[in-house]
């Protein structure tokens, strides 16, 4: 074990938790592209639902965050992506969450953030009172199923 992990760390190399957005990982690129467009909208248009989801500095330091982390993961996993996964809750609306998806082979994995300012309660989420990554099997591609 120790000589798989010794394998993995000289091939990761240093990592370096990125500052800003400035230099953003390709994984980023068609989230980003999205947010451009929603940006070019709200601001022809000025209609608040055409705003960018992803503005405010709790969504810009997750985005920093998964940066770093697919930086990170890029010379020993496959394929990542983040992405926007949309939820509907009754009486609160649609509510937007960012994902990094991670593909390798036949494995996947899902990380998200949530935050204890998360607006509304997702019956199948418990509140967190603190920021939270959670890592799970990625469900919502190609059917993968547990």
């Amino acid at each position: 074990m120790e000589q798989q992990v010794s394998v993995a760390v000289k091939r990761v190399g240093k990592v370096v938790a990125p500052r800003d957005l400035r230099t953003p990982h390709p994984a980023l690129a068609r989230l980003r592209e999205a947010e451009a467009r929603r940006q070019a909208k709200h601001q022809a248009s000025g209609y608040s639902w055409d705003m960018p989801y992803f503005d405010a500095p709790m969504y810009q330091r997750q985005l920093r965050i998964f940066s770093g982390l697919v930086r990170a993961l890029a010379p020993v996993y496959g394929r990542q992506e983040v992405d926007c996964e949309d939820k509907w809750i009754q009486g609160i609306g649609t509510l937007h969450h960012l994902v990094l998806h991670l593909h390798f082979g036949g494995v996947r994995m899902a990380l998200q953030i949530f935050e204890p300012s998360d607006r509304g309660r997702e019956k199948e989420r418990k509140p967190v009172k603190a920021t939270t990554l959670s890592i799970d099997t990625d469900r919502s591609r190609d059917g993968v199923h547990e």
